[in-house]
């Protein structure tokens, strides 16, 4: 919010006719101009959802800001605009040029025209290893194994988990390679019985926290 204020000091003087304002002091009168600034947005939270995208989201106090302004950096640049939200709205989507497992520091600010509030707190987020694709069965082994293969499409993973389920029930990890692997033997629980299996990229990545 911006409120207009304006200020103007007289000199003035006291008789028993009233009070006398000298005319001087009216030339020399100062102007003051007093800007509120429009609250800082708060609790900013970065979370990855891909290795392309991490959302914010934040919470922002009741006020007349006509939108945010998001900034980004990296552990080897400085804070740079990326984008901006309408007003009232608490969320944005970061999908611009993120790079799988790497970190990634956010701030906000709310603004009216010109008038910038302060920034937020800062929150990171450390984007996702990239998924495996084509996971493929092949069946012809042997009567009691499975050769499963995929394509890995990550650099920093730190290796794959390999779950399986049978026609009814719940994923379970039946095995873990080692990073850079593309495929894996498993041993039939039942001959014969249907299995599905699924491969997925681990996340043994070690506790983080961010600077605020």
């Amino acid at each position: 919010m911006i409120n207009f204020n304006i200020h103007r000091i007289l000199v003035f003087t006291g008789s028993d006719s009233g009070i006398i304002v000298r005319e001087d002091a009216i030339a020399e009168a100062t102007i003051g101009l007093q800007i509120v600034l429009p609250p800082a947005p708060t609790y900013l939270s970065a979370t990855a959802v891909s290795s392309s995208q991490i959302t914010l989201s934040w919470y922002n106090l009741p006020q007349n800001e006509q939108g945010f302004r998001i900034e980004r950096r990296t552990e080897t640049t400085d804070f740079l605009s990326i984008g901006s939200t309408p007003e009232n709205d608490t969320t944005y989507q970061d999908t611009i040029d993120l790079a799988e497992g790497s970190y990634y520091y956010y701030r906000v600010y709310a603004f009216i025209d010109s008038i910038n509030s302060a920034f937020s707190n800062s929150a990171g987020a450390l984007t996702l290893p990239a998924t495996p694709t084509n996971l493929a069965v092949d069946t012809t082994v042997s009567p009691t194994q499975l050769h499963l293969s995929w394509v890995d499409n990550s650099s920093h993973e730190d290796g794959f988990l390999i779950e399986r389920r049978m026609v009814e029930g719940q994923f379970e990890v039946v095995a873990a390679v080692s990073a850079n692997d593309t495929s894996y033997l498993n041993d039939l629980l039942q001959k014969y019985y249907p299995q599905y299996l699924r491969s997925l990229q681990s996340c043994f990545y070690p506790f983080l926290f961010y600077p605020s």
